[in-house]
This record gives structure tokens, C-alpha cells and sequence, in this order.
């Protein structure tokens, strides 16, 4: 199992991603690396490959995501300890407050939803992190997030796209509660073809954004995810409506799934890491991978029906 410090690390990282908010995959990686360890029974020596591979995150310091070497001068490491500050728990409310205000609109493929339910998962676990400039760059990070859903790939002809419009006919019907939320996710990865589409963070993402509203509701701010349904029902047409993506050769690419689970060794015991992820997220697929793995585990608690949860068992390896 992790140690606490990587929570402290991974809340620091996403205080100091406001800037570019897509670096905080990195600090919300180390976030989901420590509950992926402490809620599920991993396969010795998986928990340690595990800390290697958070370890070379830490060491690459947001490298991926444009915060490497090339990082103004006056731009602190994502890593870089915050001064001591008095802790103040009233602080925390400021930044369901701030996602309040953002999170009826998918923005970035669902990421600002994404990253803040781990944040607030992180700090609640440990209040001795609920300091101003924690919060504050927490609140800036949310308040960077623009209006856009993200781009999607429509074809060689169109290529890549931002702002497309959500088709109402084949956006799900307003979800009754949280359930029909999590029900609707998981069909969309029961019922998919398995041909690779590239856009809005995928399956991959939908998961991740399911995931964030059962955290959130489960941390007391269901409200608060209530008012997230539309963005995650937004999230859920725009994948509806990609096209499928096709190889040099003009053939339709298929999705092989993981050939281990990431609860085994095996599946963190890889020559490649930047491409650890069977859903081809490979920009950060080690983030993908860790943050994907720890969300569908999670929301497995979430899903009542029995046959629906086993039918996501075994389609989880298309996700991780």
C-alpha cells in the first residue's frame, strides 16, 4: 500500500496545475494510486511496480502535459511544498462551491469533474491538507477550466473537432437519480462495438467522470453531482457520435483488452509504460491507466444490479 505522503504530494500537484489544467492528471494519478492500493487486494509485488511507476511520475514533474523542462523559470515544480500554513477546515467548502459553477457543462472530457472529487476525496482523508494555498490553487485549477467539452476525431476528411453540438436524438433521457447515471455508463461499455473512436477522453473517461459522481455523493455533495447529470449525459452523446477510427491502411481499428488485471503484478510489469493502457490512451497512459483502474473498481460498489455488475467485470479489461 501507498504511505500518505503521496496524497500530500498529488493535492500539491493539483494546486499548482491551475496554469495548464491538464498537468493534473499528474497529481490526481498519485490520488487515485493510493485508494487503487488501499481498497483492493493486490497481488504481491504489485503494490510496489505500483510505487516505482508513481515514483517516475513525481521525477517527470508534469513533463507530459508541457510542465517539463521547458517550464517558465517562475513556474514552481508541480511537487514543490507548499510554505507551512495553519490548517483550517472551514476552507474546504470553498471548493465544492467553486465546482458548483462548472460542473453542469462537460469541460475537458469531464476532467475538472474528475480531478476535483479526487481532491476533495484526498483532503478529507487528510484535513492536515486543508490549508490556504492548497485550496486556493485548487479553486484556480477549477476556475481554468474553459467551456469547451473537449475534440473529438471525425474522420480523415475532418479530423479533429471542437465544439460540435450535442445531437439530442441520441442524448440519454434526464437521469432519475445517480443509478440511472451508472446504469447508463456501464451499458455504454457493455453495448460498444469494441472499434476504436478517438475523442472525449473515451470510455476510458466516461468511467472517470462516473466514478467522480458516486465519490461526490458518497462524500455528502450529491446535490452537487445532481447538477453534473448534464454534462455526463453530454459526455455519453458526444461519444455516441464518433465515428470509428480507421488505421493507414483504411481498416477499422479494434480494441484488444488487457491481458492482465491491474490488481496483478503482471499488468504494471511492462517494457512500455508510457503505453500501458489497452485503451490507447497513450499520451499519459500510465495516469489513464492508474486513474481508469481505480474508478472502475470503485464504481463496481456502485452498480445494485447483479448481472449488470458481473457484465462490467468482464469488460473492464477494454477500459484499463
Amino acid at each position: 500500500m501507498l504511505d500518505e505522503s503521496y496524497l500530500d504530494q498529488g493535492l500539491t500537484a493539483l494546486g499548482r496545475s491551475a496554469s495548464r489544467p491538464m498537468a493534473g492528471h499528474t497529481g490526481a494519478a498519485l490520488i487515485a494510486a493510493y485508494f487503487f492500493s488501499r481498497e483492493n487486494e493486490l497481488e504481491e509485488g504489485a503494490g510496489d511496480l505500483l510505487r516505482e511507476i508513481i515514483d517516475e511520475i513525481v521525477a517527470k514533474d508534469g513533463e507530459e502535459w508541457g510542465l517539463g523542462a521547458e517550464k517558465p523559470d517562475d513556474l514552481p515544480a508541480l511537487f514543490a511544498p507548499y510554505p507551512q500554513e495553519a490548517t483550517d477546515p472551514d476552507l474546504l467548502s470553498a471548493i465544492p462551491a467553486a465546482l458548483e459553477q462548472k460542473i453542469a457543462l462537460l469541460r475537458a472530457s469531464g476532467h475538472c469533474t474528475i480531478f476535483i472529487s479526487l481532491a476533495l476525496k484526498a483532503l478529507k482523508h487528510r484535513p492536515e491538507m486543508v490549508r490556504p494555498a492548497v485550496v486556493e490553487g485548487i479553486c484556480r485549477l477549477i476556475a481554468n477550466f474553459g467551456d469547451s467539452p473537449g475534440q473529438g476525431y471525425y474522420g480523415e476528411e475532418a479530423g479533429w473537432r471542437k465544439g460540435v453540438a450535442v445531437d439530442p436524438e441520441v442524448e440519454p433521457a434526464p437521469y432519475e437519480d445517480l443509478g440511472t447515471a451508472v446504469v447508463a455508463a456501464c451499458y455504454e461499455l457493455i453495448a460498444d462495438d469494441k472499434i476504436k473512436r478517438a475523442g472525449y477522453g473515451g470510455l476510458v473517461h466516461l468511467t472517470t467522470h462516473t466514478n467522480a459522481l458516486v465519490e461526490l455523493t458518497e462524500m455528502g455533495y450529491g446535490a452537487l453531482a445532481q447538477r453534473g447529470f448534464s454534462a455526463h449525459r453530454a459526455h455519453i452523446a458526444l461519444l455516441r457520435g464518433l465515428p470509428p477510427y480507421h488505421s493507414n491502411d483504411g481498416q477499422e481499428v479494434r480494441l484488444v483488452p488487457a491481458e492482465h488485471g491491474p490488481c496483478t503484478r503482471a499488468y504494471w510489469q511492462v517494457a512500455g509504460r508510457r503505453e500501458i493502457s489497452a485503451s490507447h490512451l497513450h499520451r499519459g497512459g500510465v495516469a489513464h491507466a492508474i486513474k481508469v483502474s481505480y474508478a472502475a473498481f470503485h464504481l463496481l460498489g456502485a452498480i445494485e444490479d447483479d448481472g449488470l455488475r458481473d457484465c462490467f467485470v468482464r469488460e473492464i479489461g477494454y477500459l484499463t
